[in-house]
């Protein structure tokens, strides 16, 4: 009996020890900390992260040893950790398993790190091993190029496509105009804020004002917002937009010790254009102080913007692949026959299945006066949305034989067709 409990102690203290010690890999190395072990502070600039982290090293003089972890542990969270990693698809997931053992020497991970605390959060020993947590922040920016430099990234901007053409609007009231809440000096000061940030990382950034809209983009706005109900797609649609973000403002204030002080935050959503698909969505907080409106909300932005951006690239990348996105709006007049309107809705998907210019569709909506198609085309066979038109039009007048298509609305995104006898 009493050997049995020898036995039994023994067991837990091993599997405790197991439970306590970092895992090791087939060489017997102590492998990578998980993301786990990190995690973000705060959102410094565009480029650089405040991270948390942890590392591993001997109980006895492995001070050095564990700091030496915990940034690679920092490093590692921004480029494959936490929702917003640098490494997003499963091949760069791969190509970056290949590429660890460099960049975790010491002199490549010092390259990253910018600034590192004098002062340890945490340190605890556990079994023969010693854990310390300490903060650091990591250029994100570098790391990037680097990554994109040493082809484990796949860079956007190489790609045809280029980067995507991003909006940015505040969210309204239904009865408000959002290009004309821009006018107001704080909104007017967080959409420039954002767009700092987007044209940071290289996006091509449409901020409209009420003074640059063209008669063209004021009826496009206006015919696109009569089909989808949605101020802000109908903006993103006219100018041609690939994706349009959403941002809203709350105020907190609170009096402390007699003296008024004051919170800001800010809420960013990212939609896709052609659907309004809500790609991501973020809230941002300053701190608690007497400060302008203007710096409190761009404390907010700083903490939220940079998150929320990263998902527009992982949508890029994801959907660049099928080839340059276009919405085509079909409508039908009272004098087509259901019989005509009968042929064009079954013989587009048809042609869209054989024609070599459209890699992928997807049909939206259907009515008995309407119907809504999402195209990805190849870029080197349709440049343009005009192009693609022109393509339907004549398969639609082939379709129905005494029909007429008429274009009355064009953008970079969007082909508006009207069919009529």
């Amino acid at each position: 009996m009493n050997r049995r409990f020898q036995s039994l102690i023994a067991l837990i203290a091993v599997t405790l020890a197991s439970w306590a010690t970092p895992p090791r890999d087939v060489l017997g190395n102590q492998a990578p900390v998980l993301s786990g072990e990190s995690q973000l502070i705060e959102i410094s600039s565009p480029s650089e992260w405040l991270i948390r982290a942890a590392g591993y090293g001997p109980r006895k003089r492995g001070e050095i040893v564990a700091i030496d972890d915990a940034r690679w542990s920092a490093v590692r969270y921004v480029a494959i950790g936490g929702t917003d990693p640098l490494v997003q698809t499963p091949a760069e997931r791969e190509r970056f398993s290949r590429f660890e053992s460099k960049l975790r020497e010491p002199a490549e991970l010092a390259k990253y790190i910018t600034w590192e605390s004098s002062k340890l959060v945490s340190r605890t020993e556990i079994g023969d091993r010693v854990k310390i947590v300490k903060d650091f922040k990591v250029n994100r920016k570098m790391l990037q190029d680097d990554l994109i430099t040493a082809g484990i990234v796949d860079d956007v901007d190489e790609a045809a496509l280029g980067y995507p053409t991003i909006m940015v609007l505040p969210l309204v009231d239904a009865a408000e105009d959002p290009i004309r809440a821009l006018s107001d000096p704080v909104i007017g000061h967080i959409a420039g804020s954002i767009e700092s940030h987007l044209t940071a990382q290289g996006y091509d950034v449409l901020v409209p004002s009420q003074n640059l809209l063209g008669q063209e983009v004021v009826e496009a706005s206006r015919t696109i917002r009569s089909i989808y109900s949605d101020d802000q797609r109908a903006l993103a649609l006219a100018y041609g937009s690939d994706i349009y973000m959403s941002f809203s403002v709350l105020w907190n204030d609170e009096n402390i010790g007699g003296a008024w002080a004051r919170k800001a935050s800010v809420v960013v959503r990212m939609f896709e254009a052609t659907t309004s698909r809500l790609l991501g969505t973020e809230t941002g907080y300053s701190g608690m102080r007497p400060a302008t409106d203007e710096v409190l909300a761009e404390e907010a932005i700083n903490d939220a913007v940079p998150k929320v951006v990263s998902r527009a690239q992982r949508y890029w990348k994801e959907d660049r692949a099928r080839g340059q996105q276009y919405l085509a709006h079909v409508s039908f007049s009272g004098g087509l026959s259901r019989d005509a309107i009968q042929r064009i809705q079954d013989g587009l998907p048809a042609y869209f299945r054989e024609a070599g210019h459209i890699v992928y569709f997807k049909e939206e909506v259907v009515t008995e006066s309407s119907a809504d198609y999402r195209l990805w085309c190849d870029p080197d066979r349709i440049g343009s949305a005009r192009e693609l038109g022109r393509k339907l039009g004549a398969t639609i007048e082939h379709l129905a034989p005494g029909t007429q298509v008429r274009m009355p609305i064009l953008t970079r995104k969007m082909a508006i067709l009207e069919v009529s006898r």
